[in-house]
């Protein structure tokens, strides 16, 4: 029988000096959270374990977006042992690897390049590996890449547990993964990166996420929260537009998804038909996510109806049999 397995990895980052026993890698694995599906897409298993790095450390950045701290990874295993135990995990069951992005793919890879680890199980496993990420992005037709928040999203599930944990980020895509199934509007059509890297260059960011989010970056960025919060009014402090006000000046990327189907949902309710022209309001604007958007959400949403209904028959017929 064969499996998916959903795989997500949180990273530190590595010091400019440790770098050169990294082979110049910005950063180093501290999380490997997986879970397995069947073929009828049903979560049967699940893996998570924190991995001890070797030249990254732990900053004010990291700590904040996944919630682990240097406790955590005192007892981990290192990236060898954590390998290990991860294959021995998957056993002799038949799988294929995919994470939202590719960038757990390289990171994978080549940081067991650069700790010259061996595995073939996992050589195996980079030969199928799928990025779900570029896959979903193909189905909404956007030229941009998705978070994983706003495809959720747009798939109306709610997330589950901490965002940026390695197991929980691996959960909720396997929820996303499975919802994406049901639905026969857009189909998937899944290519393993090893296919499409051969014919595309590969270009590597200059800089990660915490490089722009030094101490003094997140410094100045509660300055100026503080700053905007003294010059509001004081009267809005226990009402509820406190909150509000709190959540449109504290950082944060939101993506422009959520505007988009907030502006769907108001022109559904005023009956307006999508026409094709991209400077109607019905189209989405500078095509940051592509025509399919609504359609994937009307078929998330029937989904979401037929679960409701089917749930309420069930439980009819049970209570017309007690």
């Amino acid at each position: 029988m064969e499996y998916y397995v959903v795989i997500d990895l949180e990273m530190c980052m590595v010091d400019k000096v440790m770098k050169r026993y990294m082979r110049g890698m910005r950063n180093e694995i501290i999380q490997i959270g997986a879970v397995m599906l069947d073929m009828s897409h049903n979560i049967v298993d699940e893996f998570s374990t924190y991995v001890r790095p070797l030249y990254g450390e732990l900053d004010e950045f990291i700590i904040e977006l996944t919630g682990i701290t240097d406790n955590d990874l005192t007892d981990a295993p290192i990236l060898r042992t954590a390998i290990d135990r991860f294959v021995s995990w998957i056993g002799d069951r038949q799988v294929t690897v995919m994470s939202w992005s590719a960038s757990d793919y390289y990171q994978l890879q080549n940081e067991m390049r650069a700790k010259e680890i061996k595995n073939n199980t996992i050589d195996r496993l980079f030969e199928t590996w799928l990025d779900f990420q570029r896959t979903f992005d193909k189905m909404i037709g956007s030229s941009k890449q998705c978070a994983l928040e706003d495809a959720m999203r747009i798939g109306h599930i709610e997330s589950l547990g901490r965002i940026h944990n390695g197991l929980c980020d691996a959960y909720n895509t396997a929820r996303l993964f499975r919802k994406i199934h049901r639905q026969i509007a857009v189909i998937p059509d899944f290519e393993p990166i090893e296919q499409y890297i051969r014919e595309e260059p590969v270009h590597q960011l200059s800089y990660s996420l915490g490089n722009f989010f030094t101490p003094d970056m997140m410094a100045m960025l509660r300055k100026n929260e503080a700053e905007q919060l003294s010059e509001s009014d004081k009267d809005v402090e226990n009402t509820d537009e406190y909150e509000d006000m709190i959540s449109d000046v504290h950082w944060c990327f939101k993506r422009r998804v959520h505007e988009m189907l907030n502006e769907d949902e108001d022109d559904e309710s005023n009956g307006l038909v999508e026409t094709g022209n991209t400077d109607d309001k019905t189209c989405c604007k500078d095509n940051w996510y592509g025509e399919n958007v609504r359609i994937l959400e009307r078929e998330m949403r029937r989904i979401d109806i037929t679960q409701q209904l089917t749930n309420m028959l069930i439980k009819n017929r049970v209570d017309i049999a007690c």
